[in-house]
């Protein structure tokens, strides 16, 4: 159970550094990972 709960965190985390790279993208009209 405990290796199913971290694997859901670090998809979550990944989508949310997707997002977060997506959103400043879109406001700088770059890429933000460089």
């Amino acid at each position: 159970m405990a290796e199913l709960l971290r694997a859901k965190g670090e998809e979550q985390e990944m989508l949310e550094c997707l997002v977060l790279v997506l959103l400043l993208s879109l406001i700088h009209g770059g890429d933000a990972c460089g």
